[in-house]
């Protein structure tokens, strides 16, 4: 019995149904544990173009492996055969396996029929790692061949061309990607796949994986989130239910140990259950009703105890919740009783330590509150507060600093890094520096300033990173050149087109990053996160609208001759002519301006020469701005 006899017979239509299974790992290291998954995909896209064969979907044949042990070998008995072919519809099943030998790469194959068991034929292939696309090709000629199956010329062609990737190491990294994801470590899987797309940007199939798995860990996060939320969030009800706001005292209540324990205890599930502003509220009546004259120690034993048992009583100390807390992302509780050791401490916490490091006390609970426009104004109303209650003179702890000091000295360093260096910034730093002090005060607060100038200067490189854009215009810009949608970029122009296919796979990689960044909890790193995360778009951005790539926005340039013209004018700021890296670029960009005439005339003839310059030109030219060597180009 021949097989194309017994096709024939168990097909009347003419089209054999077949299975492909993973290959096995023969004679290979466990870093290629992937490579069979990766290779059955790719068996699986050249056979399903074939006429003739119908291919068993890849979801519904690992639905079914799930529950059939295969013996190591990847060879079938014929209860497992039938087994499959019942579960499948198939006629035929493709098994086999692979090696990895040094330099040489091996591939071999059976096809099993499914009514019986029996191997049917046999093929294999063989060649260099890096020619693995032609191997795989080999094979899959000799099982047509076996099938008895010719292909027409277009068809021979496109089967020679199509291939996932030509990088061996990124083919690689996708299969461990796949084994990693069936495995169900969807962090080690991602991390594969992103090293599939940093060997091959152009690498579809990792890069649809790679968007799939994101979805999929998105999705487990959040199912994690809920878990933790109602298991906290019903233990934070039952705190604030059981404990009193603050805000609702009446005049003249004066806390014992009890109430300080409640209070304690209060603000800290109000912080973690995210009520900042509800908290902020709180906090300032609590030091309305003592006066703004905070003075419990923070080791006092009586309202420890309290605290303690109390914590306890609510579950908030176990490990279990410790657990819950982490998958909720909440990993910055504050210190219940350190609040209550000084005013300073309650109004700063850790700003009272150092001004970048977040904290819990009532400017932390405000910053998280408000919008950023409104950050400074509420420092100074608070500032105004402790000052009427003769407070704003107090000096609590080591460093010397006055309250009023330490609340103008936040102030600066929120406008530091919101505004920058302007005539406020300077105004506020003069006063501060012209305040008498004792000898270490005046050095810590010089420290201080040192800080806020720092701050200043990276809001200045933000600035210049982002080009004075919007983050609004930014990520309006990177979304649609990950998508090439033609609605906000002129596609139709070649330089334009050119950019968008190049830059198309930074462009997913900024907008997958931009999720990571808004996923984190709110807070320093956040911010820092997301400032990082438009300040490089800017690199993108510039090329984009000076090439008039972006619609409705007419570029600075509409010919070469006009952008070298502009770039030949472009002199270093004074303070950067002395800078390494402000001459570097500037030599690395006169270098790409200098172009031989046969090219600069084929630049009309070849337009992705053209765009591929430019492009170079550009990014040259704003990676000098974005280091501030030039100034700021306005609009």
């Amino acid at each position: 019995l021949i097989l194309l006899g017994w096709m024939a017979a168990a097909t009347p239509a003419g089209a054999t149904t077949v299975a492909v299974l993973p290959l096995t790992r023969g004679a290979a290291s466990e870093e290629y544990d992937g490579l069979g998954q990766a290779l059955a995909g790719m068996l699986i896209s050249d056979l399903s173009a074939t006429p003739g064969l119908v291919m068993v979907e890849r979801d519904r044949l690992d639905a079914l492996l799930s529950e059939i042990a295969l013996s190591d070998q990847g060879f079938l008995d014929p209860a497992t055969a039938q087994q499959l072919g019942r579960g499948l519809g198939a006629e035929v099943i493709l098994t086999g396996s692979y090696s990895v030998v040094a330099d040489r790469f091996l591939l071999d194959a059976r096809l099993v029929r499914v009514e019986s068991g029996e191997i049917l034929d046999a093929a294999d292939a063989q060649g260099s790692v890096t020619d693995f696309v032609a191997v795989e090709k080999l094979l899959v000629e000799e099982l047509l061949d076996e099938l008895d199956v010719t292909l027409s010329l277009g068809d021979r062609r496109r089967l020679m061309l199509q291939a996932p990737t030509e990088d061996f190491a990124a083919f690689a990294s996708w299969g461990e990607g796949l084994a990693r994801r069936q495995q169900g470590d969807l962090d080690a899987a991602r991390a594969a796949f992103e090293r599939a797309l940093a060997r091959d940007p152009r690498f579809a199939e990792a890069r649809a994986a790679l968007a799939e798995l994101q979805g999929l860990i998105e999705a487990a996060r959040a199912e994690q989130r809920l878990v933790a939320d109602a298991w906290l969030d019903s233990r934070f009800r039952a705190v604030l239910d059981a404990t009193v706001d603050e805000r609702l005292r009446p005049a003249g209540f004066v806390h014992d140990a009890d109430s300080l324990a409640a209070f304690a205890l209060r603000q800290s599930v109000l912080h973690d259950a995210g009520l900042h502003c509800r908290r902020a509220a709180e906090l300032e009546a609590f030091l309305d009703h003592v006066g703004w004259d905070v003075s419990v120690p923070d080791a006092s034993p009586t309202v420890g105890h309290r605290l303690h048992a109390l914590r306890a009583a609510y579950e908030l100390d176990g490990r279990d919740c410790f657990a819950a807390r982490q998958r909720a992302g909440l990993t910055d509780r504050p210190a219940d009783l350190g609040l209550l050791s000084s005013t300073t401490e309650l109004v700063l916490h850790q700003r009272s330590r150092s001004l970048g490091r977040e904290g819990a006390g009532l400017v932390d609970s405000l910053l998280r509150c408000l919008p950023e426009p409104r950050w400074e104004p509420e420092i100074e109303r608070l500032a105004a507060r402790a000052a009427a209650a003769g407070q704003s003179r107090r000096v609590d702890g080591p460093i010397g600093l006055t309250l009023g000091d330490q609340l103008d000295l936040v102030w600066a360093w929120l406008h530091a890094r919101r505004v920058g260096a302007d005539d406020a910034l300077t105004a506020r730093t003069r006063a501060l520096l012209e305040a008498e002090r004792a000898p270490m005060a005046q050095d810590m607060l010089m420290a201080r300033l040192d800080a806020i100038a720092r701050e200043a200067d990276l809001t200045a490189a933000y600035e210049a990173g982002r080009l004075g854009q919007d983050p609004a215009e930014l990520e309006a810009v990177m979304r649609a050149l990950a998508d090439g949608d033609p609605d906000v970029l002129a596609l139709d122009d070649p330089t334009c087109a050119w950019a968008a296919t190049t830059m198309s796979g930074t462009a997913r990689g900024w907008v997958t990053g931009l999720s990571q960044d808004r996923a984190q909890p709110p807070g320093e790193p956040r911010l820092q996160a997301l400032r990082r995360r438009f300040q490089s778009a800017g690199m993108v951005y510039g090329p984009l609208r000076d090439l008039g790539c972006i619609a409705d926005t007419p570029g600075r340039f509409s010919s070469w001759d006009e952008l070298t013209a502009a770039m030949e004018r472009v002199t270093l700021l004074a303070e950067a002519e002395e800078r390494e890296l402000c001459v570097q670029l500037q030599a690395t960009l006169e270098r790409t301006l200098e172009q031989p005439p046969a090219t600069i005339a084929s630049l009309d003839r070849v337009p992705e020469l053209k765009a591929s310059l430019s492009w170079g030109v550009l990014t040259t030219w704003y990676a000098m701005v974005t280091q501030r060597c030039v100034a700021l180009p306005r609009r």
